[in-house]
């Protein structure tokens, strides 16, 4: 069945609203989850990495949430069509919010091999060793 052919249904607006009110907060947890699981480094209730995280690890944690909850919307869409209007809406607004993190990632990318990076109150830092 394509899309084109599906009858769009609205009957679910209020999960839509939850879904949509989640999305930073999901994303931002994912992130502080695997950061504290990889590095056991991380301040309860900001998130913010007390101490420099390696490159990898940090380029890890930062991409894995947008990866995973763009391929949950994904898979949303397919399996319930009548519904894709919804998480056409979900996926461009959590795109939206994975902006800055793509251009922490475009940073890191161009950074050396090795070098750390240390949140701080400003943005982040790369640290580079020696």
């Amino acid at each position: 069945v394509s899309l084109s052919r599906q009858e769009y249904r609205d009957d679910h607006a209020f999960l839509f609203l939850i879904a949509l009110l989640l999305l930073g907060p999901l994303r931002k947890g994912l992130q502080v989850t695997l950061l504290s699981l990889l590095q056991g480094k991380v301040m309860p209730f900001s998130g913010k990495v007390t101490e420099p995280v390696g490159k990898y690890v940090y380029i890890f944690a930062l991409m894995a949430p947008s990866v995973s909850i763009s391929l949950i919307i994904l898979i949303c869409a397919f399996q319930f069509p009548s519904y894709a209007h919804y998480c056409a809406i979900l996926i461009s607004i959590h795109i939206g919010f994975c902006v800055p993190a793509f251009l922490r990632l475009y940073h890191l990318l161009h950074s050396p091999q090795k070098c750390y990076v240390e949140e701080n109150e400003e943005g982040y830092e790369i640290l580079i060793t020696h």
